[in-house]
């Protein structure tokens, strides 16, 4: 069920030829569609799915294959997770290898810097730290000079992660400590990484940290890392 508002016409979301086509569309509600479950990774304006879902269903009744932008976004959703959240690691490594080959031919920094982040997640779910390590640093130094970057964000929370996985408590703690004084500089860490299942991540390595280290070793290791300056914290994490 749809309806047309009466709106000035603006070329918005639809430069293309579409816009004449859907003017202003506002799709009200889909019986037994649930935007959250059909379409995890969309965390947009809330009707944005609904109007999706319509155009997906016509699509695909013409034997029209949907290709998201980012594909590897639908791999990974919050709450839970698809092939990951089952433990079918083989399937997710050869969705995010074919993701990976289609964002670098379309040379999409964006979507590659999120498949690469992807592939780190995937490897450290399994304890392999060093492919892990590799695919964060890589998309890491896809953005280092976009220091206010999400990804940039994203990529020291998991860096962060597995040096606390691997024992690793000096650096870790300097990151820690790093991360607090960006979540101060530029707003909230936990927004940069927009997933319950992240925060909680993350969260619970720092409390694994906090209890593995002595406390005046932690402390100082933290007020090393905070006074870092976020060029010197993107060093720390590639070093």
């Amino acid at each position: 069920m749809h309806e047309q508002t009466p709106q000035r016409r603006t070329s918005g979301n639809y430069p293309l030829p579409g816009t004449e086509t859907f003017y202003h569309t506002t799709v009200k509600d889909i019986p037994g569609f649930t935007a959250r479950q059909a379409y995890p990774w969309a965390n947009g304006a809330p009707d944005g799915p609904k109007l999706f879902k319509i155009v997906h269903d016509n699509l695909l009744k013409h034997s029209v294959e949907i290709r998201l932008n980012s594909p590897a976004a639908q791999l990974v959703s919050d709450p839970e997770t698809r092939e990951m959240a089952q433990g079918d690691f083989v399937a997710s490594k050869s969705y995010l290898d074919q993701s990976l080959a289609l964002v670098r031919g379309a040379d999409n920094r964006n979507s590659i810097a999120e498949t690469l982040w992807l592939q780190g997640r995937l490897a450290l779910l399994q304890n392999d730290f060093d492919p892990a390590l590799y695919h964060f640093k890589e998309s890491l130094a896809l953005y280092r000079t976009y220091t206010t970057s999400v990804w940039v964000s994203r990529d020291l929370v998991y860096i962060a992660i597995l040096h606390v996985a691997r024992d690793q408590f000096t650096i870790a703690a300097q990151l820690v400590g790093a991360l607090d004084a960006r979540d101060k500089a530029i707003g909230s860490i936990n927004a940069h990484l927009d997933s319950r299942a992240s925060i909680a991540e993350y969260q619970s390595a720092v409390e694994n940290l906090r209890s593995k280290m002595p406390a005046a070793a932690f402390d100082a290791e933290w007020k090393a890392g905070h006074k870092l300056t976020v060029e010197q914290l993107i060093e720390l994490a590639l070093s």
